[in-house]
């Protein structure tokens, strides 16, 4: 029946979407948890200073994601681009976030672009 294979890739959509926020979700409480300091939301007038990423923490975080987009794609997999990566700050610099490995992921462009869009 279409309309139930319809149903049911809706459902594994939402089901890929909601692992997704949830993986976000425990990300942005870790880096919360790591630097106390940091307050949610819109930070506003504070100054700062955009620094590159050390050579360290940029090899540990292609150590993790294995120089691969770490989006999860609406069929549950993880997307295969390996060309044509970023770097992901969860928590933006402006609003407090660091360059430590907890605060980053990869992602290609098109993810990249993607999660500054929501």
């Amino acid at each position: 029946d279409q309309n139930a294979e319809k149903d049911q890739n809706a459902e594994k959509d939402q089901n890929a979407e909601n692992d997704q926020n949830a993986e976000n979700d425990q990300r942005i409480a870790n880096v919360q948890a790591a630097n106390p300091q940091l307050v949610p939301g819109p930070v506003i007038n504070i100054p700062f200073e955009r620094t590159r990423i050390k050579a360290k923490i940029t090899h540990q975080l292609n150590l993790r994601d294995q120089v691969q987009c770490t989006q999860i794609t609406p069929d549950g997999n993880r997307c295969e681009q390996r060309k044509w990566l970023q770097v992901h700050h969860i928590i933006p610099i402006s609003h407090g976030g660091q360059n430590e490995l907890p605060n980053l992921k990869t992602l290609c462009t098109a993810h990249h672009q993607m999660a500054h869009e929501h």
